[in-house]
Order: C-alpha cells, then structure tokens, then sequence
C-alpha cells in the first residue's frame, strides 16, 4: 500500500474565480494513523486546528465534546460538524470533537476493512466584513441585522469548507465510494493512502461533482512549516480533466488547500460564494 502527499492547492479561476482573504487560515486534521490492519476494530486518534502553520496548532477546530473556545469560534463552530464515512460510502456516525485551547481532539473506531474518510464539515454560512463608524475594520458571523449602527463598507460572503482526510483499515476502497457530489473533493486514479515518496500521483480536482476546470493553480507544501524559513511550496496546474500530478519528493504529512471563489448570483444577496477543502495525505518512504 501507499501514501499520498498532502497538498496544498490554492485554486484560481481565470476571471470568474479569485483567491480570497475570506479564506485567510489554513485549517487541517492530523490522523495518528492512515494506514492500520488486523483482525480487532482499530482506534484512531484525530486533532484539528485553524492554523497558518501546517500540523502545528494555533486554535481549535470543532466542539461538540463539551470543550470550550471563544464566542467568534463558538459561532463557528454551530456551522461545523464533523463525521466518519465509511468504506460503503455511508456516513456512520459524528465524531465527537472536543475543544482545548490550541486544538480540537477526538477518537474514531474502524470495524471494518476499507478506506474511510474524515470529514469536519462547515455548512454554507454567511461572514459580514464591514467598517465600524469610527473607520474600523470588522466582521461578523450571521445576518445583516446584527450589523452595528454605523457600519459601512458591508460585504457579505458564503462560506463552506471541507477539512478531511482518509484511513485505510486492512484493504483500501475506491475513492469514488466516498463522493458526495457537494463542494470540493478528490478523485483520480491516486489512492490518498497509497502513496510513495518518488511515484507519480494523479489527482482529480472536483467542484459539486464536477471536474475544476483547466489552469487551476494548485500549490504542493510539506509539514513542519513552522521550522523552516521557506515554504518550499510547489506548483502545479490542472489539465482539462481538472488534474494534477505530483511526485513526492519525502515522506510524511502534506496538507492539500483548494481554494475557490466565484461571484454569487444577485438572488444570493452576498458578494461570492467560496468553497475549500484541507486534505491531509501521509506519503511513505519507498
């Protein structure tokens, strides 16, 4: 078996499509295992974070285990759930995140064999960026009649993001098991728990089902940023099938980050909609 590069893919769109500060911090889920086997269930311990540093955590990513965090992520935190998908594309159960302050924590079980797939899921939700009256910038999450009196400069963006990764019991099962069809996922011919250092790896970009389409930048970045003065961030382009391949150049966790922003239809009353997904991939020595 192998194990697959966490990259990191800010997607841009050519004119309708463009990069936001909407989007401003990276959020990821770190498995302590992708891989495992054996005949007992198996429990994986997992811990999420919003962070600019990749698996180094800054705040916490979820809280529906009776942690705490500030009423900002709290709020957050209302639009998110988090849930395990099993090898037969079923949701099995919410997973029970727990807030800490640099970081959120839970378990997860497998019983069976197969690939399942991690989600913590932030449902569309609306984020008001305006100005105080007094000229300062600010934010809220909800609607415009929360604004303070005064506000000027108002946008409205609709949010949704996918933070995911994935965990083979035994023997892996088809990506294409585990689509959903809503927001942006991975398909392609690489299995995200069967990847190698220095083995090319084809990856699937996809919008609401859809292949992204050609000339999405995608951008490739190893963990531990946090101990080094560069990024060393790599970059890819789609190709008509909304493809990239990567080859892997060591092993460890990488964080994939797709990013993309369109404008909203008038009837949407806001200024853009904007999906994400944070895919954390472990790649194996050969």
């Amino acid at each position: 078996m192998r194990i697959s590069t966490p990259i990191r893919i800010l997607t841009l769109i050519a004119a309708t499509l463009s990069a936001t500060p909407v989007l401003a911090h990276g959020r990821y889920v770190l498995p302590s295992h992708t891989l495992l086997s054996g005949e007992e269930p198996q429990s994986v311990t997992l811990n999420a974070s919003i962070t600019n540093d990749i698996f180094h955590p800054d705040k916490p990513l979820g809280n529906n285990g009776g942690g705490s965090a500030n009423p900002f992520l709290l709020k957050i935190f209302s639009h998110v759930t988090p849930y395990i998908t099993g090898p037969d594309g079923k949701t099995q159960e919410v997973i029970e995140l727990t807030a800490f302050t640099r970081q959120s924590t839970g378990d997860v079980t497998l019983k069976e064999d197969g690939t399942y797939r991690v989600t913590i899921e932030q449902t569309p939700t609306q984020m008001i960026y305006f100005k105080n009256a007094d000229g300062s910038p600010n934010r809220i999450i909800g609607e415009r009649s929360a604004l303070p009196p005064g506000a000027t400069d108002i946008e409205a963006h609709l949010i949704s993001a996918r933070v995911e990764t994935f965990i083979t019991n035994n023997a892996p099962t088809p990506l294409a098991k585990h689509a959903s069809g809503s927001g942006i996922e991975i398909g392609g011919t690489a299995h995200p728990n069967d990847l190698f250092v220095g083995e090319p790896a084809t990856f699937q970009l996809l919008l609401d089902g859809q292949p992204l389409t050609a000339g999405v930048d995608a951008h490739l970045e190893f963990g531990g940023t946090r101990h080094r003065n560069e990024r060393n961030t790599q970059a890819f382009t789609t190709n008509e099938a909304g493809e990239i391949t990567v080859e892997f150049a060591q092993a460890g966790f990488y964080l994939l980050e797709v990013e993309v922003s369109a404008p909203a239809p008038k009837t949407d009353k806001v200024k853009a909609r904007h999906h994400s997904l944070y895919l954390t991939l472990e790649v194996f020595p050969q």
